[in-house]
């Protein structure tokens, strides 16, 4: 990734230096763009010395562009030209660029790129010329109609996927899909109802407010108007520069109309291009007159929209699922995702590369069945009218056996101060989810809900709240008519043993079958050497949660031959287990006894506490079922730690132990357990995934930001595939794209990242291809919609 070029929109100095003496462009100049640019490479590489830096700075800006409208049209077409590669009509990523690729979007929005490529191509006279402006739009810019996600050049790769039926992406989040350029259009057609959505969740969220500090100091919802207003007069303001300069008259301002309306109007679905051509209009006045109040005009307006993309975009900075939630909280795309035509655009892809298959979109149920049914049509509806677009547009060719399927979301939420205060744990989580539940089922007896709902889900951070809060309704739903499960699940953890555990719960309480699915398993994974050193070789859980991801490793090494090489550690587990129950519980309980409640826990706690009746407890277990955990519960010592489990943080004589289960520990990594001990424990549940027929959704570019990676090349994907080099059986693996907006991807860049990881791992374009093969296979069998 380019050095200095990177930080071409976070130049935050500079933003609010505009934004401080609005109206006079008389202050911000190169040298204190590259100055800044600097300063913001220096935040970055706090271990580099500034002699570097600003060489680096020098070498790569300041000696290569003379002046400062040079810069702000230049970069963008310097680093066009390096990424970028026009082929067989169609403009692509160069191959062995693409990795960077991926990186940069992050942090600039891909349209700006593109116009810096075709700024050769582009001629202010078109503006006067309409036949001649439509045609460079179709010749040129016709395949960001609903996408500027751009695919890699990659020959094999690309025959391989056109020759399909399309990419099946098993875990797409229908909200989290949009990307920024179309957001942004949006936002500034649409300011006042953006404004008060964002005051709404800014008043309400504290998570939004910590994101707003980090992405810019006093970031407010006032500021954000100001944003706004000032961006879509900046607009106007430098359409009108170019008219005059060019035509000398502000009559010229007809053509500029025209051009707006046709390119820029939010009703159609075209935002890309009329971006695009904006930025084209300008860079071209800039190259032509180097106007320096225009220049400053053009970099305000688009550290402004580098502000919006960081509010859409997880940067790299962003480690971790927390990060994540953040941005899904934002509220930046809740109106333009109200629709849902653009989005199956979007995912569709550009031109006449139409890629996808089938979309099994991940959408979250309402709490009522008149909401949900009305959703599912929503949905339904934008679904055929953008394959009605695709197959009308002359110039797309549309794979008219695409195909959407649906899968049903719970929400994880954590427990607060004042609902941990109920004598159950996430009492108000289950109540939700219970009404939620009851309401899908009602629409799942639709032809609609049958037609469309092909599984369930919960999404979220684990850490909020685990499958036991969510397994008492899935087996509810099972009984209802849902065929498949799969489960956001080792994705983020405090511990590698607890994301572990996590996958295995998963599997054990929602009593998973052959065909359902895993979502991101990245605990199973990941290289523990690598987790350790990321997290610097301490980590802090709580108490309760650290006793039972003993216990569970207590009971695999007791029951699992292949864990037998772990039996020198039962010992010292068996002592950690004892010193944890005594903090946790008061007693020191024998580590089957444990085991026992932790399989108690996936029960409803209604039902083990006698509150819910036999008749309501028929509707979620069956009668031997019930008769099985009614025995377990007769165990008096049993009992009692179960009652302690869901004790009330206040008001109980046992809340003392509810507070002691959610105290955290200090655990200092390879003192229990080595890291060679957790890669065998890893293996072990891989292994039982494998015969249990349960399959893994890897989700590479979602993984690469909220989990410890940095780079692809530390990815697990290799370890997933590598069949003759492993110590397991190998479950199957699918690909998903997961929030194609929030990680700026889709299914297929998903694919071709995993292909050019592979390349780095020495594979064969045989090999590879195979690979691609096997993984796309994978996901037409075990697809929920055909896998019934």
């Amino acid at each position: 990734m380019h050095p200095i070029k990177g930080n071409y929109l976070n130049d935050m100095s500079s933003l609010l230096e505009y934004e401080r003496l609005w109206g006079r462009y008389v202050s911000v100049s190169m040298v204190d763009v590259l100055r800044r640019m600097t300063a913001v490479e220096r935040l970055n590489n706090t271990a580099i010395p500034d002699t570097y830096l600003e060489g680096l700075t020098q070498f790569n800006v300041g000696d290569k562009y003379e002046t400062f409208p040079q810069i702000i049209y230049g970069m963008p077409m310097e680093m066009a030209k390096e990424y970028l590669t026009y082929q067989n009509g169609r403009l692509y990523v160069k191959g062995d660029m693409f990795e960077d690729w991926m990186e940069h979007i992050i942090s600039i929005p891909p349209s700006l790129f593109i116009a810096g490529y075709w700024l050769d191509k582009f001629s202010l006279s078109m503006i006067q010329t309409p036949s001649e402006l439509h045609a460079f739009v179709r010749k040129r810019l016709s395949m960001f109609a609903y996408t500027t996600m751009l695919h890699p050049f990659l020959p094999e790769l690309n025959h391989w996927i056109s020759q399909t039926d399309g990419l099946y992406d098993l875990h797409v989040h229908l909200n989290g899909t949009t990307e920024t350029d179309a957001v942004w259009i949006y936002m500034l057609h649409h300011q006042d109802v953006t404004i008060r959505n964002f005051s709404i969740a800014y008043n309400k969220q504290v998570s939004l407010r910590r994101l707003s500090e980090q992405i810019l100091t006093g970031f407010t919802p006032q500021k954000f108007q100001l944003f706004l207003s000032h961006a879509q007069q900046l607009r106007q303001d430098m359409l009108t520069m170019v008219a005059v300069q060019e035509y000398k008259s502000t009559a010229t301002c007809t053509k500029l109309d025209y051009l707006w309306k046709n390119f820029t109007n939010s009703s159609n679905f075209e935002p890309y291009i009329g971006e695009i051509l904006l930025l084209l209009i300008v860079f071209a006045e800039l190259r032509k007159t180097k106007n320096v109040v225009l220049a400053q005009k053009m970099h305000h307006y688009l550290l402004i929209k580098g502000v919006i993309h960081r509010f859409c975009v997880q940067q790299k900075t962003q480690v971790g699922f927390p990060q994540f939630q953040m941005l899904t909280g934002s509220s930046f795309r809740d109106e333009i995702e109200k629709s849902y035509e653009q989005r199956f655009l979007q995912l569709a892809g550009s031109d006449n590369s139409v890629h996808l298959g089938l979309v099994e979109g991940r959408f979250s149920p309402k709490d009522s069945a008149t909401k949900n049914y009305r959703l599912l049509k929503d949905i339904e509806s934008g679904f055929n009218n953008a394959l009605a677009i695709l197959g009308k547009n002359s110039g797309v060719k549309c794979h008219n056996h695409i195909k959407l399927a649906l899968v049903a979301h719970f929400i994880k939420r954590p427990e607060t101060k004042s609902t941990k205060r109920i004598e159950c744990r996430h009492h108000f989580l289950r109540i939700d989810i219970q009404k939620k539940a009851m309401a899908l089922s009602r629409v799942l007896q639709t032809s609609l809900g049958r037609k469309l709902i092909v599984g369930i889900d919960a999404a979220a951070s684990e850490l909020d709240a685990g499958p036991e809060v969510f397994a008492p309704m899935f087996h509810y739903l099972k009984r209802r008519g849902v065929n498949h499960i799969t489960y956001h699940a080792g994705e983020d953890f405090r511990h590698l043993l607890g994301g572990v555990r996590a996958v295995a719960e998963a599997v054990y309480f929602l009593k998973m079958k052959a065909g359902d699915r895993v979502g991101h398993g990245t605990a199973l994974g990941i290289d523990p050497l690598l987790w350790k050193d990321r997290v610097k070789g301490v980590c802090f859980v709580q108490q309760g949660e650290w006793l039972y991801d003993l216990v569970f490793v207590w009971n695999l090494i007791r029951t699992n031959k292949k864990a037998s090489c772990l039996a020198m550690t039962l010992p010292r587990i068996e002592s950690v287990i004892a010193e944890l129950s005594a903090k946790v519980y008061g007693l020191n309980v024998h580590p089957s006894v444990l085991y026992k409640t932790w399989l108690l826990h996936a029960i409803d706690p209604g039902c083990l506490f006698g509150v819910k009746k036999r008749q309501e407890a028929l509707s979620i277990y069956t009668y031997d079922e019930i008769i099985e955990y009614e025995k377990m519960m007769a165990d008096k010592e049993i009992a009692l730690l179960m009652r302690k489990y869901h004790a009330a943080s206040e008001g109980s004589a046992l809340s003392i132990f509810r507070n002691a289960y959610d105290e955290l520990t200090e655990v200092v990594i390879g003192e229990l357990l080595s890291c060679e001990q957790l890669r065998v424990i890893q293996n072990i549940i891989l292994d039982e995934l494998s015969q249990s027929g349960v399959v893994i959704e890897t989700l590479p570019t979602s993984n690469l930001r909220i989990s410890y990676y940095q780079r692809i090349d530390e990815y697990h994907m290799n370890r997933w595939t590598d069949t003759e080099h492993t110590d397991c059986v190998l479950p199957a693996i699918v690909i998903g794209s997961d929030d194609p907006g929030i990680f700026m991807t889709n299914i297929y860049n998903e694919y071709a990242r995993v292909y050019c990881y592979l390349t780095k791992k020495s594979l064969s374009s045989v090999e590879r291809l195979e690979m691609m093969k096997k993984i796309r296979e994978s996901s037409v069998i075990y697809n929920f919609l055909g896998n019934d």
